[in-house]
């Protein structure tokens, strides 16, 4: 822990985990990006994302909200090349593969809700750890893959300056400038390894 984040317990009904994806399509270097059109027909942009269902990892979560709210039915996980704090497995070479280990965790807070005159839920914190998401050359957006409220939901692919104007000023933006920083960590790791 640190000072901004001191040393913390949280009971169950006191949180929440979520997963998310950045969703990369390495042949165009472009970044699936959401959206949903507000009232005045302005476009609200987010990435993929939601809480785990019970008995689901958070890596199943991840690509279930990638493919539900992003509408690209054959997102996968990216392996990738990059730093962590995970320890590997007896007998590997730390960093000697790429893995699909979380790259950022965002950690929101809720508060309390009221139902009539009582207080029905104490608010809490809301934990999603953030993968990045490998998305085939010839994938096609499909509309319908969400939930009930998520049927307006849309995407795009935007180049990471478009997605990082799309995003600026939410949290959000943190989480694309770490995930698109580790994809270039990655690529400059392939082509070092490919030269040796």
């Amino acid at each position: 822990s640190s000072t901004s984040v001191p040393d913390s317990g949280f009971a169950a009904v006191d949180f929440m985990l979520g997963a998310g994806m950045v969703i990369i399509q390495p042949s165009t270097r472009r970044i699936v990006v959401c959206y949903i059109e507000s009232p005045d027909s302005k476009r609200l942009f987010f990435f993929p994302k939601g809480r785990k269902d019970v008995g689901e990892s958070l890596e199943q979560a991840a690509v279930r909200e990638a493919r539900e709210e992003g509408g690209y039915k054959d997102v996968e996980h990216f392996p990738l090349y990059k730093m962590h704090r995970q320890p590997v497995p007896p007998g590997r070479e730390r960093f000697s593969e790429p893995d699909t280990e979380a790259v950022f965790i965002s950690i929101t807070k809720w508060g309390p809700k009221l139902s009539g005159q009582q207080i029905s839920d104490y608010g809490g914190e809301y934990f999603t750890f953030w993968y990045v998401g490998y998305l085939p050359d010839k994938a096609e957006w499909t509309a319908g893959t969400g939930m009930a409220d998520e049927q307006d939901y849309r995407a795009v692919l935007l180049s990471y300056e478009d997605a990082r104007a799309a995003l600026l000023g939410t949290e959000l933006e943190s989480v694309l400038e770490h995930a698109w920083s580790t994809f270039l960590q990655h690529e400059r790791e392939v082509e070092a390894r490919r030269k040796e």
